[in-house]
């Protein structure tokens, strides 16, 4: 990889900001007005092209200088890209950009596209954080977008849902900002893996990650929008698969963790079925599949990762911009007909990555005898 396509995924999460801050400043005009879909379109477009071409270079490290006295520790933000950040990076901006090209142009706003642009940013810049600097800043800047998203949505009925995803977003970045400090303190500008994370980091970094893709039946976990289910599997599963990976003995606390979770994917399962409203369904659903996430890499380390990214795909692609269209008006043939593809997707449909994710861990949860996440699954 030469020197300048090192810097090409930086350029895939600043354009998509850079995006976002043209429109915030768009002139109100009749006759510009046109031209605001176009710009949000092609923001992300160019920046999933730029993640795709920069998949095809070696793995990039990329350090600027960031802070120093009095500051000693992490005094520079670093971004970095291996297959599993780069695969959840084009996820959360391929759904966007998927999202988009499903509204009709006159239901595009620019309040909406604004937040979608910084949202797609600041995941990426999450997802390619190369130390612990740099992913605490970038995932306040995104804890940030996502409340802006609760408080603009929150209606009377609303207000509720968006103090319990707001105390869950505090609660994860807390969580964060202390392995942050603790892992600093132990390794100092250490990168990203943390092989080396021992005492209260690893127990932490879990408790960020879990808190992020926001389990139901924790607070709020069936009051979200489309776009914080987006944000909880593509960042916060990437953390959760991230810290399976680098764990040789296996993740802390699977002992409690997989009854849990095999519960939540049970219960989930049987009222997205019994659901007879559909937004209700979709918010069962999208739980569904964070549940088989968050089992995947418990039940086995190797395989479980894999089988929890095949699930990030299927929440990317199927269900969230089956979630997002949910409240909206049905489009055309042109619409139904990837609409049903995604559906089949969402339940596990034969030929879909959704019954390639659940056959995948079917096939874990037999070899390691875990009987009953078989049956449940």
């Amino acid at each position: 990889m030469t020197d300048g396509a090192r810097y090409l995924p930086l350029l895939a999460l600043a354009i998509p900001l850079l995006g976002a801050g043209a429109l915030a400043v768009w002139p109100a005009r009749e006759r510009l007005a046109r031209f605001e879909r176009p710009l949000f379109l092609a923001s992300l477009a160019l920046s999933l092209a730029l993640l795709v071409v920069a998949g095809l270079g070696r793995t990039m490290v990329v350090q600027f200088p960031f802070w120093g006295e009095p500051f000693l520790l992490g005094r520079a933000l670093g971004f970095t890209m291996d297959y599993l950040s780069l695969m959840c990076a084009m996820l959360l901006i391929g759904s966007l950009l998927a999202v988009a090209l499903d509204e009709r142009p006159e239901e595009t706003q620019r309040e909406a596209a604004v937040v979608a642009l910084f949202v797609g940013g600041a995941g990426v810049a999450v997802l390619l954080a190369a130390n612990m600097a740099t992913l605490c800043l970038a995932w306040v800047f995104l804890d940030l977008a996502l409340l802006w998203i609760d408080t603009r949505h929150a209606s009377r009925s609303g207000a509720v849902g968006a103090v319990r995803n707001l105390f869950l977003r505090t609660a994860s970045t807390i969580a964060l900002v202390a392995a942050t400090v603790l892992v600093l303190a132990q390794q100092g500008d250490a990168p990203i893996p943390l092989l080396e994370a021992e005492g209260l980091a690893r127990p932490l970094l879990m408790a960020t990650a879990l808190l992020r893709i926001g389990l139901y039946p924790l607070p709020g976990g069936l009051e979200r929008t489309w776009l914080a289910y987006l944000v909880s599997a593509t960042t916060g599963g990437y953390l959760w698969l991230r810290l399976a990976s680098l764990s040789v003995g296996g993740l802390p606390g699977a002992g409690w963790l997989l009854p849990v979770a095999g519960t939540v994917l049970l219960l989930t399962g049987v009222l997205a079925a019994l659901s007879g409203e559909e937004p209700a369904g979709e918010a069962y659903l999208l739980s569904h599949w964070l549940a088989l996430l968050v089992l995947a890499p418990l039940v086995q380390a190797s395989g479980g990762v894999r089988v929890g990214l095949a699930a990030v795909v299927n929440i990317a692609l199927a269900v969230v911009p089956l979630a997002a269209a949910a409240s909206g008006v049905r489009r055309g043939l042109a619409w139904r007909l990837p609409a049903l593809v995604r559906a089949l997707a969402a339940g596990g449909g034969p030929l879909t990555v959704g019954f390639l994710a659940r056959w995948a861990f079917l096939r874990v949860a037999w070899e390691e005898g875990h009987t009953g996440l078989f049956a449940v699954a």
